[in-house]
């Protein structure tokens, strides 16, 4: 049941720029402006899963901090990768007049950060509650699997945000363009690289036991 939310909360994902684009009207910016919020507040949960599961098996945390640090920076040069890819795409934007239209931008007679920022802060923590603290993932989830699999996650945001920005560079072409090709690197990170990655790791971690085993 669990890993059926999950692929539904995955696909949702995918979803939410093309519905924001075709049927609100968004434009490219906004759009990415959204995601950058939540891929800030992903970040601070994957913080706080490595912190909770440090703290079960240590009662010390150390890694946890280190990791914050290098997963925030994958996420700001992604970040900076697309809004480099924005800037050449819009050449007369100013980003961060366009960061204040998008935060004051009325939603229901409100503004649009009123609603948006406490939303996705919402919806992380209770899927963090829900599918991590509830479910005591974090007394059998290996704090090395949780590490690389965060690792993993925001490194490919950071490498496939400067692909996208090479193709910007190299081929142009309309905004739209560039929207496919945001969720289309995020459904193959999603879907065919993370889960690669995850198995790969667990092969090997299953295999370095065994071998530890067999020396003791």
């Amino acid at each position: 049941m669990q890993q059926k939310q999950l692929l539904l909360s995955k696909i949702f994902e995918l979803l939410i720029p093309l519905l924001l684009y075709f049927l609100w009207n968004w434009e490219l910016h906004f759009i990415l402006l959204f995601a950058y919020i939540d891929i800030i507040a992903a970040i601070v949960i994957s913080y706080l899963k490595e912190r909770k599961i440090e703290l079960y098996k240590t009662n010390q945390i150390k890694n946890a901090h280190i990791n914050l640090s290098k997963n925030l920076i994958f996420g700001f040069l992604g970040i900076v990768f697309l809004e480099l890819t924005v800037l050449n795409l819009y050449p007369e934007i100013d980003l961060s007049d366009s960061w204040v239209k998008f935060l004051l931008f009325e939603e229901m007679g409100l503004p649009q950060g009123v609603i948006i920022f406490p939303l996705i802060i919402l919806l992380n923590w209770q899927q963090f509650q829900m599918t991590f603290i509830k479910t005591n993932a974090f007394q059998t989830l290996p704090f090395a699997f949780a590490q690389q699999q965060h690792r993993n996650t925001w490194l490919l945001f950071a490498v496939s945000s400067l692909f996208i920005l090479g193709i910007e560079l190299t081929l142009g072409g309309k905004p739209l363009l560039y929207l496919f090709l945001v969720v289309l690197f995020k459904a193959i990170s999603d879907f065919v690289l993370i889960p690669y990655l995850d198995k790969k790791f667990v092969r090997q971690f299953v295999n370095s036991s065994h071998d530890f085993s067999r020396r003791t």
